[in-house]
């Protein structure tokens, strides 16, 4: 998941049974950084776009 309001962050929380220091994280990703999420493992990854993507898509941004 990418970074997402408080109240947003909480629900995802309970949902996804998501330690409270990752929870208190979400709200506060930097563009470009996900939280990876699958069977109990949690990841934290980073992605920066090449220069095709970027011409072609622009800039990586969060559109709220």
């Amino acid at each position: 998941m990418q970074r997402v309001s408080p109240d947003e962050a909480a629900e995802l929380g309970r949902t996804l049974a998501l330690p409270q220091d990752d929870v208190g994280s979400l709200p506060t990703l930097p563009d470009g950084v996900t939280l990876w999420c699958a069977d109990g493992d949690r990841q934290y990854v980073m992605t920066q776009p090449t220069d095709t993507e970027t011409g072609l898509l622009g800039a990586p941004r969060r559109i709220d």
